[in-house]
């Protein structure tokens, strides 16, 4: 990865924790303006959002549309950040080809425009090189707008030429050209850049004028932006650290762990994992010696966030890093890290995995992303080993992950599968949700309330689910992916 592409993924690294910090600081997940709905795309979640986008997930990019087709089932709140690291994964790994594969698939075409989006912000580069890509997406000036000011921080030519490229002539296109001149002028006077910042009045626009001059000053020169943030009001050092580790860990992250320590324990705490990702990538067995130098909270975030830049190591070699820490606090989070891992590669590997693990609650855990992986290439070998596993809570939330590749959209659907697969679930309300895709699968109304009838739902919630008026989570929030197991140290409640 050339020096460039580093940094334009530390800039949209660094914005979607602008996004997040906005929101967290005004009371609210995403900001209501005209970029909204693209700040909303790229926010992943409240704590460590940028993860996600800081390095491509190696599990996806092995298999990535099965990744992206399993990320469409999953349940309302774990489905938008699936599909990011999904197609973050295939982005990284195939640029351009991943649009072009998303656009011409029948069971993807429907992401073809936010995936577009998404390559906008997070890949412009690809635009550069083939502005065909463009076609058909909505609202592109918003969106090649986002993607200049990204371009600026590390090649301010290349977005003018995007822009002259796109939006030549028009007052918005000469609007977005000040911005990229103003990205460009703040690289070459950081102080007089981050005093009008600071004079700046609205929090939104504050925090990313001043991610943008981090990332800016940072690329050249990490000591120098350092010093540049080190007087900034608490809730501004926050965000700006994370910019700063984002960028340091990939150019010297000893240095950036040296400078990180003399911080206070929330601002630290906070980038553990963005400098953990910077150097597992370089150096993973330094960067894990690191780690046995931590404690408590921050070791595990450190862990986790080493866990993700294991894909360069072999099936051996993660095993017995991660056994390291089988006694661990951090051992659940590590082993459903490796096991999707496996599970996206060669899901008998992952069985395998499993079956050695001698802590049952974390087995347990694991057992319905398995399923639910594997069912995404073939379903009908996932179900004849879920349905052999012990009865319980595991087995039966194994089994109904395995519905959505069984009844969803665009399956070989088969009726008496479907009522095998369901005979199969012990508990009522995990039958219940798997029962849900059924009444959507089968062909008639009259069909979908009889069954409806036989599994206690009314005439009134079939139809509505028919006519897809109730969302993925199914009626009474019923959840049928492996996300009812998010991994915690509770013990199971078998």
């Amino acid at each position: 990865m050339g020096t460039s592409t580093i940094v334009l993924t530390v800039a949209v690294v660094v914005l979607t924790v602008a996004a997040a910090a906005i929101g967290f600081f005004a009371g609210r997940a995403s900001v209501p303006d005209d970029h909204s709905s693209l700040i909303s795309e790229r926010t992943a979640t409240a704590t460590f959002p940028k993860y996600e986008f800081a390095a491509a997930d190696e599990a996806a990019a092995s298999n990535p549309r099965a990744q992206l087709l399993h990320a469409l089932q999953q349940p309302p709140a774990e489905r938008n950040r699936a599909i990011r690291v999904a197609m973050n994964a295939w982005l990284a790994a195939d640029g351009a080809t991943a649009i072009m594969a998303v656009r011409g698939d029948p069971q993807l075409g429907e992401l073809t425009a936010r995936m577009t989006q998404f390559a906008l912000f997070a890949y412009p580069e690809l635009f550069v090189d083939d502005p065909s890509l463009l076609e058909g997406i909505p609202d592109g000036r918003q969106s090649v707008a986002l993607a200049a000011r990204a371009m600026a921080m590390f090649d301010p030519d290349a977005a003018r030429g995007m822009v002259n490229t796109r939006l030549s002539g028009s007052m918005f296109g000469g609007a977005v050209l000040k911005e990229v001149d103003r990205i460009e002028r703040a690289g070459q006077d950081p102080r007089a850049e981050l005093e009008s910042i600071l004079a700046e009045q609205g929090m939104r626009k504050q925090i990313e004028r001043l991610f943008e001059l981090v990332i800016r000053v940072a690329a050249d020169d990490p000591a120098a932006a350092a010093e540049l943030i080190q007087d900034l009001p608490a809730r501004l050092k926050q965000p700006a650290t994370q910019a700063l580790v984002a960028v340091w860990s990939s150019a010297d992250p000893e240095e950036a762990a040296r400078w990180l320590a003399q911080k206070d324990a929330q601002v630290s705490g906070e980038s553990l994992s963005s400098l953990a990702q910077g150097w597992g990538r370089s150096d993973f067995e330094a960067a894990n010696a690191f780690a046995d130098t931590l404690t408590g909270g921050k070791r595990d975030v450190f862990l986790t966030g080493l866990a993700s830049t294991a894909g360069r190591m072999s099936n051996d070699d993660v095993l017995a890093w991660v056994s390291r820490y089988e006694d661990d606090p951090a051992y659940p989070n590590l082993m459903m890290s490796v096991a999707q891992r496996f599970a996206s590669r060669d899901p008998e590997a992952a069985v395998a995995l499993i079956d050695g693990i001698g802590n049952e609650s974390v087995r347990g855990q694991l057992l319905p992303m398995v399923a639910g992986m594997w069912a995404q290439d073939d379903a009908e070998s996932a179900f004849d080993w879920a349905r052999g596993l012990a009865p319980g809570r595991a087995r039966d939330h194994a089994i109904a992950s395995i519905a959505p590749s069984m009844m969803g959209p665009d399956t070989d659907f088969d009726m008496d599968r479907a009522i095998d697969l369901i005979n199969e679930i012990e508990d009522p309300d995990v039958r219940k949700g798997s029962v849900w895709w059924l009444l959507r699968a089968v062909e008639s109304d009259d069909e979908a309330q009889r069954l409806g009838r036989d599994h206690g739902f009314d005439r009134d919630a079939v139809l509505e689910l028919r006519e897809g008026r109730i969302g993925m989570r199914g009626p009474g929030s019923v959840r049928t992916t492996f996300s009812t197991f998010r991994i915690t140290a509770a013990t199971d409640e078998e």
